[in-house]
């Protein structure tokens, strides 16, 4: 008797598959939590700004603050492709993830200087500052955002048994191109199903910490900028951002074989949530510090404008039947003085 997990059936298209071939529900709602929260927060951090300084007022900042990420990951490409750090990889690991650490807090940070450069003479105060660091965010979670979303397709592929068929239907090659992507296709699933359960529930607080950093690091550079000190604002800027990636990246890379998997994947998971969750922390204490430091700017949103118009025009409407009723009032006093003397003239 065959071993039915061991058995393949080809049935309308569909592999047999077993529990062990599938990804979890705990898993599909992780990628879940991790998509919502990446997506919740840069939009509750647009409508904060709306509401507090009025589109008007900071749709710049946030739409600057989106280019400025696209041009981080334009800026990154063209110094991977210029120094050709992939052939390191094979050559020297260690140093192929220092230097690529250190490429992205570079185009990272220019990006960011080039934003404030191009935005600072619009008096960037508490809450322009905000929209920017927004801005980041939704440009640097956007990616992250279609990923969650179609890991959580592919996760549905996988379980129903149609993930290798789909792709490769999808793609239109034949002969060897053919069996080199089903074995990449292949490879792509058994890297899905073996991630651990708890792998987006950390993605989770990693995203909130990006989102947090993004707007505590452009608060802080504001600062320094209103305080005529540009280079040492961007200088500690680099610094955190070089730290945050340093942080970031080193954990994941500990669990490779080219690092002889120096660690485990549950312990780099549990590594990484502290980190996140430091950073967060961290960036929280730097919002609320930089909040007292900074001015908001006074703007007037058109719900505020509306109230002052509603409020102006009552008080117009109140002096005007208050100049009505001390007319009416002069009036009835001659009438009354005019009647008076008329009854003392008849009199006489």
């Amino acid at each position: 008797m065959v071993d039915a997990e061991q058995e393949t059936v080809i049935e309308y298209g569909k592999e047999a598959i077993t529990e062990d071939d599938m990804i979890s529900n705990v898993t599909i709602a992780g990628m879940g939590l991790a998509m919502a929260v990446s997506f919740l927060l840069p939009f509750l951090g647009v409508v904060y700004c709306v509401k507090k300084a009025g589109v008007r007022n900071v749709v710049m900042f946030i739409l600057v603050g989106v280019v400025g990420a696209m041009l981080s990951e334009s800026l990154l490409n063209i110094l991977g492709g210029v120094l050709k750090i992939n052939q390191l990889e094979d050559y020297s690991f260690i140093l192929y993830l220092l230097l690529l650490v250190i490429l992205l807090a570079l185009a990272d940070i220019a990006a960011r200087i080039l934003a404030l450069l191009y935005m600072k003479k619009m008096d960037i105060g508490f809450y322009k500052a905000v929209a920017l660091g927004v801005g980041f965010s939704i440009g640097q979670v956007f990616t992250q955002v279609m990923n969650y979303f179609m890991n959580i397709q592919y996760s549905l592929m996988i379980n129903q048994g149609t993930f290798v068929d789909s792709i490769i239907a999808s793609q239109n090659v034949t002969g060897d191109e053919l069996e080199t992507l089903r074995q990449d296709v292949e490879t792509a699933q058994a890297e899905l199903i073996a991630l651990h359960p708890a792998t987006f529930y950390v993605n989770t607080i990693e995203q909130a910490a990006l989102v947090a950093l993004n707007i505590a690091v452009i608060m802080l550079m504001v600062r320094f900028i209103r305080q005529q000190e540009l280079v040492k604002g961007f200088v500690l800027g680099g610094l955190i951002i070089l730290g945050y990636e340093l942080l970031y990246w080193i954990p994941q890379y500990g669990t490779s074989e080219k690092m002889n998997s120096v660690i485990s994947a549950g312990t780099e998971l549990i590594i990484s949530t502290v980190i996140a969750a430091l950073i967060l922390a961290g960036s929280i204490f730097l919002f609320r510090k930089l909040e007292k430091e900074l001015p908001k700017e006074k703007f007037v949103t058109p719900t505020a404008k509306k109230k002052q118009q509603e409020d102006m025009e009552k008080e117009k409407n109140k002096k005007a039947w208050s100049e009505f009723g001390n007319l009416a009032n002069r009036n009835l006093k001659k009438d009354v003085e005019a009647e008076s003397s008329t009854d003392k003239d008849a009199a006489e």
